[in-house]
């Protein structure tokens, strides 16, 4: 990192490596590490230290082309003209450091001191900007600093290195590695203006473009949504659970480890200018054919109708299908009218809500009975919607002990068809206690009418039918079906299920017949929800389909059920494809029609960048790229933006012209090349957003001379309030130079996020750009043990830390000149009190106490501990016994707070003979002691000056 006598080829040293290959084999030269595994280490350490992947790997590349070995195995080193070395792929100067052995063996070591060192460098150099780690552009000082932060690489220097400049040449670079990938994205970062910089550096602006980094950020495998709701409508500002069953369809097993959880599920919601987006690890084991619960807690803010995307993901890598579908969110209320312990008659349980939601729903319960934590049933019921007052009547599907706990789970929707993947907003908890009454829940397949002793009870099953003990004859009728009649002997309450058996063979019934999914995108999928009704539970009823683009879960029906048909585009045909899912039941056949278009995008509009992260008032541009594989000759769109959050500014564009009330874009693009820009936008950023906000290319048409099917992406932003460092460190103060250094200093006030630390950095000059890290502390006090040199003057800095690593402006130069002995055998001490005041002079140097030398009893009391310290006396205080102990060499003194006695080597002495007054007290929270008594019992001359009420000590080891 220091001027080099010397630097190899690194073309020689490639050549030279495939010459002498078979030799490294045999001679086990230690190998450097495959680029995917530096990658991978490169970003681990970068974002432990706060500092953007690419501008650690852009280093690194500058520094050694990302190798720690040489072609014959030995470390990678270059002797500078100081005499110092330069070591690995960090290239780490060796000067004043003691572990050299492993900077040159351990290749992750190094790698992680350079990042140190770097992360130091950002610290101490002059802020470009409002030093936000995560803008590349804001790095360009700490870059230069790494290779000597002089006018060697000033790049107003003509005859400068500019190292700063080479690396960011090569981050901007497409280089590949040795796995046939980029070592890293290619960055243009955008250099400073060289006339802006002064010499030395001083503070300047961001350089604009600027870019940012990946600080704030997150096979054969196969899989696909057998199992959703539909039509459903959620309140804004409520934690709300969609839900989602899906299946691995793959030939590998979802497997997570002890370390992570490779896969994952994404979903995505867009509504107007809004984007939210949520990802859940698959946390168990799933193999192909096993399904897997996915249930997303998502909160949305705005109403809308929003698109639901569902992506799957192996690590960064999307697999499977792209499932869509939708959902509304309104703004409602529901109030819970229900007691939370329950005393219901006939076995029916009775649930209300109230809701302020004024569109037409229907309202669901998913109804789960508990008992002693364990799942007795679940059932799904309809309720009735009147004006908002929503009403449930329960009746349950199994025979119910005398209590249970009903958690039920709230939904609206505008589909008949919802399945027990069930979405929820509101979950409720109710104790239920059932009146012991006399009858039975009769249910049956399908509903049948209800008759008892030959009385009509106008029942309908499933019900609660009153009856006395002894027998009884109950007869349950409907059309098609033969009578089934019960004779029944009651003696308490029950349960009883009745299977109907056709008089002739019904058909299998189906709510929807024809299902037309409309157009998909070449990679999408769409599901809905179809019930689907057996004549009887008799038989199981299977399903099939006619064609591998429409799919069902599950494959199977006993009864009545609601299957999900999924239309999967991967597996369709461009244009118009049918199909149908087919079902029978003692052989006869019903089917759902099913129809799907595919359709390929001719041409597509995409932002570039696809995304930013920006800080407000910040100005986004971008361009609006057109690709197409089809000639095109006019495009229409109109740009649609969040008005509360950005403000349009300008464009720019050789092809379009924009209408005068609108952001609507027209114009000839028969001479454009796909792939090009056609547009540039600038905005400001005027408010910041909690989730993602969208730029939408809407009413978007393209013609050659035909209508062409074009497609836009939205332009993405998330918008993060302007940043705030924390602010500079100030009131630092001395509390001992003795041996040491100690100080404290006032709170820093944190900016955009919480204080993490301090970190403390001295010099033997005036210069930050000199100075080395001592150490850290989370507390607003520090101690610096040293070591440090007689008579020397030390200048300290402290910066303030925030959790993001963005680091405060350093504090004014602190400095302090501590006193140091040659070693623990103080030679000459000479020490000076005076009576109030709370100043003393060691050696002639002026030090300060938290509390003043008093007399009391014709004696002087000082605090212990500024007579021990500078004579290297231990002290020790037992605070259960209020005793103190004072050692100096072979002498150990023993007071007691209040006690005129004193213990001297265990010899009991009295403090002073001719006044018996005279004892050790607490003043200030200080320990006072009597001065002469310690002092001559340490071997000191102690002096009294009267007419200055001055008190001089005087020791020297070398006669005590």
């Amino acid at each position: 990192m220091n001027k080099r006598k010397g630097l190899a080829s690194l073309g020689v040293v490639a050549l030279i490596a495939v010459m002498i290959l078979d030799t490294l084999v045999l001679l086990s030269i230690p190998p450097n590490p495959s680029d995917s595994i530096l990658r991978a280490k490169f970003i681990e350490v970068a974002k432990k230290y706060n500092i953007p992947s690419v501008i650690l790997m852009g280093i690194a590349y500058t520094e050694s082309g990302w190798k720690q070995f040489d072609a014959s195995g030995n470390p990678i080193i270059h002797t500078n003209t100081d005499g110092s070395i330069d070591i690995g792929i960090m290239q780490i100067n060796s000067k004043g450091r003691s572990d050299i052995d492993r900077l040159k063996t351990d290749v992750f070591y190094n790698i992680e001191v350079g990042a140190k060192i770097l992360d130091g460098k950002w610290k101490i150099t002059p802020a470009i900007g409002d030093s936000d780690r995560n803008i590349l552009e804001n790095w360009y000082y700490a870059i230069w600093a790494y290779n000597g932060f002089s006018y060697i690489n000033h790049p107003a220097n003509p005859n400068g290195r500019y190292y700063q400049d080479k690396v960011i040449d090569n981050i901007a670079r497409l280089i590949i590695g040795d796995d046939g990938q980029p070592l890293w994205t290619p960055v243009s970062i955008t250099k400073p203006d060289p006339s802006k910089i002064t010499n030395p550096p001083t503070y300047i602006d961001t350089p604009t473009p600027y870019h940012f980094g990946d600080l704030y950020e997150n096979p054969t495998d196969n899989a696909r949504v057998v199992q959703a709701n539909t039509d459903l409508i959620m309140p804004t500002n409520s934690d709300v659970h969609l839900q989602f069953i899906i299946q691995n369809v793959g030939t590998s097993t979802w497997s997570p480890t002890i370390f992570n959880n490779p896969y994952s599920v994404k979903l995505t919601l867009v509504g107007g200018n809004t984007k939210i987006e949520k990802s859940i690890p698959i946390s168990n084991r799933v193999q192909p054919g096993e399904t897997y619960l996915c249930d997303f807690v998502v909160s949305v803010g705005t109403p809308n109708n929003y698109e639901i995307t569902v992506e799957f993901f192996n690590g960064k890598n999307p697999f499977g299908q792209k499932v869509k579908s939708s959902i509304t969110f309104a703004n409602f209320s529901v109030l819970d009218q229900n007691n939370s312990n329950q005393t219901v008659s006939n076995y029916t349980i009775n649930l209300n809500y109230k809701t302020d939601l004024n569109v037409n729903f229907i309202p669901y319960l998913f109804v789960k009975y508990v008992s002693n934590t364990q799942t007795l049933s679940t059932d799904l019921v309809q309720g009735i919607n009147t004006n908002g007052q929503i009403s449930f009547s329960i009746l349950p599907n199994f025979k119910v002990p005398s209590s249970v706990t009903l958690e039920t789970y709230l939904a609206f929707s505008t589909s008949s068809n919802l399945t027990n993947t069930f979405s929820y907003f509101y979950k409720g908890s109710y104790t239920i206690s059932f009146n012991p009454t006399d009858g039975i829940i009769l249910d049956s397949y399908p509903a049948a009418l209800i008759t008892v002793d030959g009385n009509s009870t106008n029942l309908t099953t499933r019900a609660f039918v009153p009856l006395t003990l002894g027998n009884h004859t109950i007869s349950l009728t409907k059309d098609g079906y033969n009578t089934y009649t019960l004779n029944y002997n009651y003696s308490s309450f029950d349960y009883v299920f009745v299977n109907l058996a056709q008089s002739t063979n019904n058909k299998p019934q189906a709510s929807l017949t024809n299902v037309d999914f409309q157009m998909l995108n070449q990679n999408e999928s769409k599901f809905v929800n179809v019930l689907i009704s057996a004549p009887d539970t008799n038989n199981i009823m299977f399903l099939m389909s006619t064609s591998k683009m429409f799919s069902f879960y599950p494959a199977s029906i006993k009864g009545k059920g609601v299957i999900t048909v999924i239309a999967d585009a991967r597996w369709g045909n461009v244009g118009t494809n049918t199909g149908s899912i087919t079902f029978s039941y003692n052989g006869v056949k019903n089917a759902i029609n099913l129809t799907a278009s595919v359709q390929v995008i001719g041409a597509s509009l995409k932002a570039n960048p696809a995304s930013l992260t920006v800080r407000v008032p910040d100005l986004i541009s971008f361009d609006v790229i057109l690709n197409t594989d089809t000639p095109l000759k006019n495009i229409s769109f109109k740009v649609d933006y969040p008005q509360n959050n950005l403000e349009f500014v300008s464009f720019n564009s050789s092809y379009l012209v924009k209408s005068n009330d609108s952001l609507t874009f027209t114009g000839d693009v028969s001479n454009v090349q796909s792939g090009s820009s056609i547009l540039t936008l600038t905005f400001k950023a005027i408010s910041e957003s909690a989730d993602k906000v969208l730029i939408n290319f809407a009413n978007l048409t393209a013609t050659n001379e035909t209508k062409v099917n074009v497609y836009a992406t939205p332009f993405e932003l998330k918008i993060l309030p302007p940043f705030v460092k924390p602010s500079k460190v100030t009131g630092i103060t001395l509390i001992n130079n003795v041996s040491k250094v100690e100080f404290s200093f006032n709170e820093s006030i944190a900016g955009s996020y919480r204080i993490k630390d301090y970190e403390i950095y001295r010099s033997k000059t005036n210069d930050l750009l000199t100075a080395m890290y001592v150490g850290e502390t989370t507390n607003t006090r520090f101690t610096d043990l040293g070591p440090f040199e007689q008579n020397n003057t030390y200048y300290y800095w402290v910066i303030a830390v925030d959790e993001k690593g963005n680091s405060s402006d350093p504090s004014d130069t602190f400095v302090v000149k501590p006193i140091v002995f040659s070693d623990t055998k103080v030679n000459a001490v000479k020490l000076e009190f005076y009576i109030g005041s709370p100043y003393y002079y060691i050696n002639g140097i002026q030090m300060k106490m938290d509390t003043s030398p008093i007399i009391l009893g014709g004696r002087t009391f000082v605090p212990v501990r500024f007579i021990a310290e500078p004579l290297y006396a231990q002290v020790i205080w037992r605070g259960e016994t209020k005793t103190v102990i004072v050692a100096l060499k072979d002498k150990i003194i023993e007071l007691y707070i209040g006690n005129p006695l004193a213990s001297i080597n265990g010899v009991q002495t009295a403090i002073d003979k001719d006044n018996p007054q005279v004892a050790p007290f607490i003043k200030d929270g200080r320990t006072m002691l009597p001065l002469r008594f310690i002092a001559e019992n340490f071997g000191a001359e102690v002096l009294w000056d009267g007419v200055n009420k001055k008190v001089t000590i005087l020791y020297n080891s070398a006669t005590h």
